[in-house]
């Protein structure tokens, strides 16, 4: 399976606020278990957006291969007879 990257368009809220604390422990403004807090936070919004983007392209994948699946069915049952002429053809259901 190939994975696939996504990218969002919104952030989750643990992941802007692990990177406020970042900025606020740069400055000497918060603690060193302030950033691991916030570093929890922030690897669990990841941890649950990987998986809500994983679980969105397999279901992608299941929908395709049923719709390929059933076009084939369709093709299986309706027999057509082809036409085809120079400079085109067609398709007509028996």
């Amino acid at each position: 399976m190939t994975k696939k990257k996504y990218c969002v368009s919104i952030p989750d809220p643990r992941s802007v606020a692990a990177c406020d604390v970042s900025e606020r422990y740069a400055r000497g403004e918060a603690s060193i278990v302030d950033l691991q807090a916030a570093w929890a936070e922030a690897m669990a919004a990841s941890w649950a957006e990987a998986r809500t983007a994983e679980a969105v392209a397999e279901a992608e994948a299941r929908t395709a291969e049923a719709v390929a699946e059933f076009k084939k069915k369709i093709a299986e049952h309706e027999p057509k007879i082809a036409y085809s002429w120079p400079g085109g053809s067609c398709m007509i259901k028996a």
